[in-house]
């Protein structure tokens, strides 16, 4: 059997339906990661995939976010495309029900080890974000601002990290790089920080630049699923998980249907019960048509 929902036709996309529903595998939540899965490179959401994420909601499915975005970055996302189930955000940091207001677990970064990653992406003149559930900060503006700012449509707090680290709302950092030494730099913050959860992430335009979200050790994103698969009381079988990222690995594979888009790595696409499209040729759109519901 293929993985790559590209080499179906209709007909064998009906009969690998019935195969999976009849296995136990009938989806009811689809956990959706949103840049470079449901945002695609021109930083915005086909009108194919508002279509199919309305059509699979109409037949019961229940629809979430599970994403590196933080909760105010997905406002949008819950109220008009209608993602407002229980999901995870800030790449594991929040469990949070949209619907009911909720936070179902949160873990925050400590403040003695926020010191130490300022202090060493100081010295190695790199880009960092800082996020709490209603803002983010930087210290300075750089090339990679205005990037970013483009993909969170909102803009950061500009200020001194010493003035925000002691205030026991942040749950998660962000480093930017891209150049050969910008990586370099970082791999040495993460040999010096073994205590934190680094994952990286790509835009779909510009694959070369590495966003790396930095979490508390507590912050695992399998328990996170669990945990929600409990909150919506239904069995891992009946999930689906797509995403792009390093940081959609643990949903993808503990979810009974996990996708990876065509514009994934290949670690993540090997580890996937399913490849779709790239998401500038309707990836997400496709997996929801050939996997989720009657189409």
């Amino acid at each position: 059997m293929s993985k790559h929902l590209e080499n179906y036709s209709a007909q064998a996309l009906s009969a690998l339906r019935r195969e999976r529903e009849a296995q136990g595998h009938a989806i009811k939540l689809v956990f959706f990661d949103v840049d470079g899965t449901l945002v695609n490179s021109q930083k915005q959401i086909p009108e194919s995939c508002a279509k199919e994420i309305q059509r699979i909601k109409a037949q019961g499915v229940r629809t979430a976010i599970a994403s590196g975005r933080p909760l105010f970055a997905c406002e949008t996302l819950f109220q008009q495309y209608g993602l407002d189930d229980a999901g995870v955000f800030c790449t594991g940091a929040v469990v949070y029900d949209p619907q009911q207001k909720q936070t179902l677990a949160e873990h925050k970064l400590q403040e003695n080890e926020l010191n130490s990653l300022i202090s060493l992406s100081r010295a190695a003149g790199l880009h960092l974000e800082l996020y709490s559930n209603e803002m983010y900060f930087i210290e300075h503006n750089t090339e990679y601002t205005d990037y970013h700012t483009s993909y969170l449509k909102v803009a950061p707090v500009l200020d001194s990290f010493d003035a925000v680290t002691g205030c026991n709302a942040l749950n998660k950092a962000l480093i930017v790089a891209a150049s050969k030494q910008e990586k370099q730099a970082l791999q040495h913050i993460k040999q010096q920080l073994p205590t934190l959860r680094f994952y990286t992430g790509h835009g779909p335009d510009r694959p070369d630049i590495h966003f790396v979200s930095i979490l508390a050790n507590s912050a695992c994103k399998a328990r996170a699923f669990t945990r929600l698969c409990d909150y919506h009381q239904l069995e891992p079988a009946n999930v689906m998980a797509i995403g792009d990222a390093q940081s959609d690995l643990a949903f993808i594979q503990a979810a009974g249907t996990g996708v990876a888009m065509g514009n994934a790595n290949q670690a993540l696409q090997t580890e996937a019960d399913f490849v779709s499209a790239h998401v500038d040729e309707d990836g997400l759109a496709l997996a929801l048509r050939s996997l989720v519901g009657e189409a």
